[in-house]
């Protein structure tokens, strides 16, 4: 009898303790338990802290976090969250779980650490997702693997992240949203800002992508420096990894291998659909997309900035072995080059709107690219269908829940638009048909923070029908146009 009373004690002491432990671990969070259905709430600086101490589980923000307070703004700044030491380092604990930052900010991440490698607001992530996650006005000062939101990635995916801001430092693998990415997806993410110092492999997304991945439908902006290696999208692409789909307007500068889109690209990488607008700047092999190209295969891309350099340069590709490209080009004028190792040459007139009819042959402009008829967004060149596009004399990066939907679409009787601000602001939707004319204004006007969605009937502002074709939808605000291509079937 004493025996069963005191098993049944035992239990339900136990079963205390368990509960304590579970009820501790959901006090250090705003709410939720952490699972997939009910993740953890991040409120403040204290939980996105936390998520250090419970690298498994799932988290969703909830507020705007700003991290300029101490200890966080102080000394060498935030500890990364999760740890990467070397290959098959027992001390490496990476961050496995997910993280979806809901249309809210993290403002003000400060790392200060030239004397110890791999930092960023996440050390190391694997088979992870980062979903959403915007980063503003960061300050990242690191010797090796120093990016914004991700130091080393593998095998992980990340969508609809933005990192505004400076990352400096020497060494290599230096990257504005990832320093190192093995086996990750990067899609619909963005960069703007300053990437300095005397390092190898720095790139305005990522610093050093490798194995088979995918980056696509992203882009970056702004000014991109290092030593070798260096691009205005990637540093240094290796080992079947693949680029669609994605620009970069930054203005690129190195020493060696220094490409407007990519630097070095090695080992059967493949690009498609992309382009790069900014000025390049090196000494050896510089190119307007890719400085050097081994084993690679190029189709339906173009650049047109300024190529300066003394050995082995060219308007789309400074030096390439056994590569290939198909359909794409580069402005003879705006680069003052005539040559390439790869591409073909054309005139501005030949490649602005009515392009030449050899230019862009066999470029999709139903799906993929969309026309600028008179100039309005993309100075005349082709963009890319369902992307954001900034130029490189603006700083304004927008967030990903800016991009716009419309449902159905090709549509008959009407489309409804729909996008998501961040927060209160003026903004103005309208339609234009290809040859850039204003057709219907949707809304020009403050909105407030939130969801919105418009109806478009395919009728003009005088409500006449329309005939049926291709049509443009613009939301434009705070230094940034997103652009969406809508098919009116008649």
């Amino acid at each position: 009898m004493t025996l069963k009373v005191n098993n049944a004690a035992g239990k339900l002491w136990l079963a205390c303790l368990l509960l304590l432990a579970v009820s501790s671990l959901f006090c250090q969070f705003s709410g939720g338990t952490g699972t997939v259905d009910d993740p953890f709430l991040v409120g403040d600086v204290s939980d996105l802290n936390n998520i250090r101490n419970y690298l498994s589980y799932h988290y969703k923000q909830i507020a705007n976090i700003n991290l300029d307070v101490p200890p966080f703004n102080q000394g060498t700044g935030w500890v990364p969250i999760g740890t990467w030491v070397y290959y098959n380092d027992p001390q490496n604990v990476p961050f496995t779980g997910s993280y979806n930052g809901n249309g809210y900010l993290i403002s003000n991440l400060f790392i200060d650490n030239s004397a110890n490698p791999t930092k960023a607001l996440f050390g190391f992530t694997q088979n992870a997702w980062l979903f959403g996650v915007a980063l503003r006005n960061i300050y990242v000062n690191c010797n090796f693997r120093g990016a914004g939101l991700v130091a080393y990635s593998y095998n992980s995916d990340l969508e609809k992240c933005t990192v505004t801001g400076r990352v400096t430092g020497t060494g290599n693998s230096l990257g504005m949203l990832v320093a190192v990415s093995e086996l990750t997806n990067i899609h619909q993410c963005a960069a703007d800002g300053v990437m300095d110092g005397d390092a190898d492999m720095v790139g305005g997304l990522v610093g050093f992508n490798k194995y088979p991945a995918t980056i696509s439908n992203s882009f970056t902006t702004g000014q991109i420096s290092g030593d070798e290696n260096v691009g205005g999208l990637i540093g240094y692409n290796m080992s079947q990894a693949g680029l669609i789909s994605s620009y970069s307007s930054a203005d690129v500068s190195g020493r060696n291998y220094v490409g407007g889109l990519v630097g070095v690209s090695y080992s059967s990488c493949t690009y498609s659909d992309s382009y790069a607008l900014g000025t390049v700047t090196g000494t050896n092999y510089a190119g307007g997309l890719i400085g050097f190209a081994a084993t690679s295969t190029l189709s339906n891309c173009y650049s047109v900035g300024r190529v300066t350099a003394s050995v082995a340069y060219g308007g789309l590709v400074g030096s390439h072995t056994q590569s290939t490209a198909s359909s794409c080009y580069w402005n003879t004028e705006t680069s003052e080059l005539t040559n390439s190792a790869l591409g073909e040459g054309r005139t501005t007139d030949n490649m602005v709107y009515p392009f030449a009819s050899d230019t862009y042959m066999g470029w999709d402009f139903t799906y993929t690219w969309t026309y600028d008829a008179e100039g309005l967004i993309n100075g005349g060149y082709p963009f890319l269908n369902n992307m954001t596009v900034v130029s490189s004399e603006q700083t304004a990066l927008p967030r990903p829940d800016l991009m716009l939907s419309s449902y159905p679409n090709p549509f008959r009787t009407s489309a409804i638009i729909g996008f998501s601000l961040p927060k209160s602001s003026e903004a103005s939707l309208e339609i234009f048909n290809l040859k850039g004319q204003k057709i219907r204004t949707l809304h020009s006007a403050l909105l407030a923070k939130g969801e919105h969605s418009f109806a478009w009937d395919g009728k003009t502002d005088k409500g006449e029908p329309l005939p049926g074709g291709i049509y443009l939808c613009r939301l434009k605000g705070n230094g940034f146009s997103s652009v969406r291509k809508l098919t009116l079937m008649k």
